[in-house]
């Protein structure tokens, strides 16, 4: 019966919802339970220690950011929060990834998440209606809130093959390919503007063709 309490326990909350975790140095299991209770993550607090003692990780919990989803079971996160948060550029564990022409930002989103690159699909999917996050690059100023796109980067997310850290940041996958993206537009950037099209409808038009191309 006990066992069977814990396994309920420790099933995920839900299917729909994700948060960001923050777990600084020093921080042990019974820290990390209280705040993964308060931000609903996991049912029983009690549930989630006694199966990470079980699986002999309490001890081993790694500072960092985790972008943690309800859907999660609490198997899942411990796994998670041994491994550690996001990796650092000098890490070495990186996979190469191709996308492909044609592709939607959900279906991206599905790749990263399927090859471990990003642990949120949500959050990536929030991130792509960022968008300050691309001030810094020349398509910023043809970024336009108002034209109907569910995604404000929908077709900026340049179909290349890329080599990302595992477990990487949304805001820094998207942050790459969209700079893919403005390294190859600039230097016609200026033919664009004086046939009269902005870079929007070209890239649409570009995407369609090339779309249909691959049928």
């Amino acid at each position: 019966l006990t066992l069977k309490f814990l396994d309920v326990q420790n099933q995920a909350v839900d299917k729909n919802n994700s948060e960001l975790i923050e777990v600084d140095i020093g921080n042990t299991i019974k820290s990390a339970a209280k705040e993964l209770k308060n931000k609903g993550l996991i049912k029983s607090k009690f549930a989630f220690i006694i199966k990470s003692q079980l699986n002999g990780t309490a001890g081993k919990i790694k500072p960092g950011e985790y972008y943690l989803s309800k859907d999660m079971d609490s198997k899942k996160i411990i796994e998670l929060l041994s491994v550690g948060g996001y990796i650092e550029e000098n890490d070495t564990k990186t996979c190469k990834i191709r996308i492909k022409e044609g592709y939607t930002i959900e279906d991206i989103a599905k790749i990263l998440f399927d090859e471990k690159i990003i642990l949120n699909k949500e959050r990536f999917l929030k991130e792509c209606n960022n968008k300050e996050l691309v001030s810094n690059l020349s398509i910023y100023n043809n970024l336009n809130e108002e034209d109907g796109k569910k995604y404000i980067l929908e077709v900026y997310l340049f179909p290349d093959t890329y080599e990302f850290y595992y477990n990487s940041k949304p805001e820094d996958v998207i942050i790459k390919m969209c700079s893919r993206f403005d390294e190859l537009y600039k230097p016609i950037e200026e033919e664009v503007k004086s046939a009269g099209l902005n870079m929007d409808i070209t890239i649409k038009l570009a995407s369609i063709i090339e779309k249909e191309a691959n049928k």
